[in-house]
């Protein structure tokens, strides 16, 4: 909200224009000792005046003068509360971010635009008048223009008396007849809505009803009414909204302030949901094994702004992505993903940009050779995993990428998770959740995991990621110990050395290569020996399991593809790549040139 402060503080007025701050600072702010002083100073001045009030509780007259609107910022639902009738009627004048609790009596009267409002009281909206995402807890009656989106409505339903309603994602939960009263004379066209406790749903001769729960269709399955109006995860009312996108001007909160159009039912894409509250996504995959530093952009310093780009700690960059605070707002009144999107997603307080810099991309390289015996034989696989998004209707989105390397650094195969476009996410700025599962090849020694966003749609790349995770996982290998993690200072493992360079063929095509465990070895030396031959190493290279007591020599036999064993004259050039670990369950790799020959017959 601070940031929400400085850049209404910051915002070009219009000539004579001012700003009244109460219990809140910023450059130009005339301050005043009470909300009520404010509204009073508005009135008196001419020009669209700005009120910006701060944490306070306070009962006095709250209304706008004819002719002189006023753009009223709170610093939030439960931190600025005014306990009087609140009046806005002028032409331009707007109202956000608080809760209005009028005594009895009192009434709330709004022909202007309210966003992230808590309203207890009877709310009479005029013409013109547009209420988003908020909560409104009394009788609710409309005359003229009038537009409703994302607005939990209480008690007795909603009136429209004359004019025409224009009303999307509503709740309205409450008893009596209908929950949406329309009258003759009047209008009324509303979707993606609920209405429940109700006789019917409805009741007015000019009413259009679209991707609405009305209670003729039975219980909407709410999380517990009245107390939270969410979805349960088994509602019909999940993921169930109109399937059109968000629009630009639409807002991208719910009526609790949560995100709009998110992927409720864990499918991969988000939908409206029916209602003036959406359901939360599912948590995200756990990530626990992944090998990855950094991988959610904690570490290091995260911008709150869309110039600065700081390279993010373990990763290798080109262009500027970099790392962002959730609940980053710029100049405009821009939001990048915000802290209730954070939240909703189990993230932590900064994700990663593609930044100001065009294409970019980040790279990191994991070190997976300590599980080399399971993945020689084998047993090995992976799991790539990621929160990615972007913001409102940018076609802007990363690609995350992991592409499995050899010994020598040589691609032996790579896994890619599906993309997030703008449409995969309803066009709102959040993220989604992708992951994807597959086999290690054998010979793999480390894992390049990749982050990539192409040129930007505009000045600012806004493909991003989050929780970006690689996990590796290993099926035992019979006969070989699980691997461990070296305590501190303890003796490094030597590995298996090859001891004769030439691996004679026998009969059967098995090539016999000798091998050796130091005397100093912890138990028995055993693993995975892969001898191959001129050529690509393949999706099944030959291999053996190999157990060796420590200071001996023994054989291990490798049985050959037929079209080597074809290929083989006399000898071939070859290379054998070990891959051992001893008792405590340390691991050591290694590779050596051998020969190829054909046994005399």
């Amino acid at each position: 909200m601070l940031v929400a402060v400085a850049a209404a503080c910051a915002a070009p007025t219009a000539a004579r224009a001012a700003t009244y701050c109460v219990h809140v600072g910023g450059a130009g702010c005339q301050p005043r000792a009470t909300a009520a002083a404010a509204f009073a100073a508005a009135n008196a001045s001419r020009g669209p005046d700005t009120i910006l009030l701060g944490r306070l509780s306070e009962a006095g007259a709250f209304a706008d003068a004819t002719g002189e609107p006023v753009r009223v910022v709170g610093a939030g639902r439960g931190a600025t509360v005014l306990r009087d009738g609140l009046e806005l009627t002028a032409a331009g004048s707007s109202v956000s971010a608080l809760t209005v609790r009028p005594p009895a009596g009192a009434a709330i009267a709004l022909a202007a635009e309210g966003s992230d409002l808590d309203l207890a009281g009877p709310l009479r909206l005029g013409d013109g008048a547009a209420l988003l995402s908020s909560l409104a807890g009394g009788p609710v009656a409309t005359r003229g223009r009038v537009r409703l989106e994302s607005v939990a409505i209480g008690g007795p339903g909603l009136a429209v008396e004359t004019g025409a309603l224009t009303a999307r994602h509503l709740t309205v939960l409450g008893s009596g007849p209908a929950g949406i009263r329309v009258a003759a004379a009047a209008s009324a066209t509303v979707s993606s809505s609920v209405v429940w406790g109700f006789e019917r749903g409805v009741d007015g001769a000019r009413v259009t009803v679209s991707h609405s729960h009305l209670p003729e269709a039975g219980d909407p399955g709410f999380a517990a009414a009245p107390g939270d109006l969410r979805p349960r995860p088994d509602s019909p009312l999940v993921d169930a909204g109109d399937p059109a996108p968000l629009a630009a001007g639409e807002p991208q909160e719910d009526a609790l302030g949560d995100v709009r159009a998110v992927d409720g039912d864990g499918d991969g894409f988000a939908r409206r949901d029916i209602g003036a509250l959406e359901r939360r996504p599912p948590p995200p995959p756990a990530t626990a094994g992944n090998v990855l530093v950094n991988p959610g952009a904690e570490q290091g310093a995260a911008v709150s702004d869309d110039t600065s780009s700081p390279a993010p700690p373990g990763w290798r960059r080109t262009g500027g992505f970099t790392s962002v605070r959730y609940g980053t707002v710029v100049a405009g009144n821009v939001p990048f993903p915000s802290l209730a999107a954070a939240d909703a997603l189990g993230a932590g307080g900064a994700f990663f940009a593609a930044g100001p810099s065009g294409a970019a991309s980040a790279v990191q390289v994991a070190d997976v050779s300590a599980l080399a015996p399971e993945i020689d034989g084998g047993k090995g696989s992976v799991r790539l995993s990621a929160l990615l998004g972007g913001y409102r209707m940018s076609t802007d989105h990363a690609l995350v990428s992991a592409t499995f390397r050899g010994p020598s650094g040589g691609r032996l195969g790579a896994l890619a998770l599906p993309a997030v476009t703008h449409t995969d996410r309803a066009q709102a700025t959040m993220l989604l959740a992708r992951a994807a599962v597959a086999p290690v090849p054998p010979l793999t020694r480390t894992i390049a995991v990749a982050l990539r966003a192409g040129a930007p749609g505009g000045r600012y790349n806004d493909a991003y990621v989050d929780d970006v995770a690689l996990i590796p996982a290993v099926a035992p290998l019979r006969g070989v110990p699980a691997a461990r993690a070296p305590a501190t200072g303890q003796r490094r493992f030597a590995g298996v050395q090859v001891i004769a360079r030439r691996a004679r063929v026998g009969r059967g095509g098995r090539a016999r290569v000798r091998l050796a465990c130091p005397s100093a070895t912890a138990g028995r030396c055993a693993g995975v020996v892969t001898l191959l031959a001129r050529g690509g190493i393949g999706a099944h290279p030959p291999r053996a399991r190999f157990r060796i007591r420590r200071g001996r020599i023994a054989s291990a036999h490798v049985r050959l593809p037929r079209p080597v064993r074809r290929a083989l004259d006399r000898r071939m050039r070859g290379r054998v790549y070990l891959a051992a670990r001893d008792r405590r369950g340390l691991t050591r790799t290694a590779t050596a040139p051998v020969r190829i020959v054909r046994r005399r017959r």
